[in-house]
């Protein structure tokens, strides 16, 4: 059967009652599991930044999915809608590379309507319960290293992410992008097909202008372009 792209990051993902992390509220609150996942086990498409390309292409395919005018890089979970292939029914993650997006959660750079980013968390979040991970907050209030750690990754995750829309408006601007179709055959099952995904085309890089691609190398992007493509060999591990 056939099944359409899902736009990867509604609202964002995981995302639903974000709230600023507050000193007393949150006393008692823990830095996250790096156990469990389950919250993503019904996510097919997980946000992906370019930087962690070359560390996840060897187990996990990379695609872009386009949406309102921009394009969104995302690793692709599963061949099936509303899956995540990676997360165990004991909400464990049995493959190696786990995705910063992931590794983030449940906590998320906010605005508060002043200049500067203040860091917020999923209310109510399973992961944020005071048995998961380092405690944020010591017994008189102030801040662990935990927290300082929490801060510095969330910050530089935007930072990061900031720079993927850097590198994929590049790749729009070169018109690097084209239509791919994902066909999976299984012997006696369904035939899926996933439609509306795109991949750097290799012929279109290989081709650039001396100076563009020279450009690209200067830039450090070749790294990830590349990695993007040898991801797609993956696509075979997916749902066996």
């Amino acid at each position: 059967m056939s099944q359409p792209a899902a736009d990867p990051t509604p609202k964002p993902l995981f995302y639903t009652n974000p709230v600023l992390l507050d000193r007393e509220k949150h006393r008692a609150a823990g830095s996250g599991s790096r156990k469990s996942f389950g919250f993503s086990r019904n996510s097919q498409f997980i946000p992906a930044l370019h930087e962690e390309f070359t560390a996840a292409a060897s187990e996990l395919p990379i695609v872009f999915l386009p949406s309102g005018g921009t394009i969104s890089p995302v690793f692709l979970m599963s061949l099936d809608a509303g899956r995540n292939g990676f997360v165990g029914d004991d909400g464990r993650w049995t493959g190696g590379y786990v995705p910063a997006y992931l590794r983030r959660y449940p906590f998320i750079l906010g605005e508060t309507g002043g200049e500067e980013a203040v860091i917020c968390v999923e209310e109510g979040a399973d992961a944020l319960g005071a048995e998961q991970g380092e405690p944020l907050f010591a017994e008189d209030g102030s801040s662990t290293t935990a927290l300082d750690e929490v801060i510095g990754f969330t910050n530089e995750y935007f930072r990061a992410s900031k720079r993927t829309e850097a590198f994929v408006k590049r790749l729009m601007d070169l018109d690097l992008f084209h239509n791919i179709t994902i066909e999976n055959k299984k012997p006696g099952g369904d035939n899926r097909t996933i439609h509306g995904l795109l991949s750097i085309n290799e012929e279109r890089l290989q081709s650039l202008a001396d100076e563009a691609f020279l450009a690209l190398r200067h830039d450090r992007l070749l790294t990830p372009c590349f990695a993007q493509l040898f991801s797609l060999k993956q696509m075979e591990r997916l749902d066996r």
